[in-house]
């Protein structure tokens, strides 16, 4: 049997406008616990952006008696300066081992998934991967 992406992908994908600031990801990240946001203007997929993106970029005083202007000033930036572009992507209708393959080999943790025309209709982790070789292993 012959798994896809479309079996196993989340379908409830949370996005984030390019214009958005990284306090707004910064936010969401820490309310929702979950790892990436897609990037979407118009519909159309831009780019990614990981909790370890965020965590890059806001300072060890945030939220702290230590904490500057320039901490909260760097909140203030715009996610596109952040996000990574040109995201690597499958469809829903990719075998969950060429995903598999392809996130080992282009070094990313999670694949969005697009359909006809470039909008994304799901996301794919590699929590997701290693769930769904678990359960045909299981199987």
């Amino acid at each position: 049997m012959t798994m896809r992406i479309g079996d196993i992908m989340t379908e409830d994908v949370m996005s984030i406008r390019m214009d958005d600031t990284l306090l707004t990801a910064h936010t969401l990240f820490k309310q929702l616990r979950f790892h990436h946001l897609l990037v979407v203007e118009n519909g159309r997929l831009m780019g990614v952006l990981s909790d370890r993106d965020v965590l890059r970029w806001i300072g060890p005083r945030l939220d702290t008696p230590a904490e500057t202007r320039d901490d909260i000033a760097r909140m203030r930036k715009p996610i596109h300066q952040l996000m990574s572009r040109e995201p690597v992507t499958v469809t829903p209708d990719t075998t969950v081992t060429y995903a598999g393959n392809l996130m080992l080999e282009q070094r990313v943790s999670c694949l969005p998934v697009v359909g006809d025309k470039g909008y994304p209709v799901g996301i794919v982790s590699w929590r997701d991967l290693l769930s769904a070789y678990v359960m045909l292993r299981n199987a």
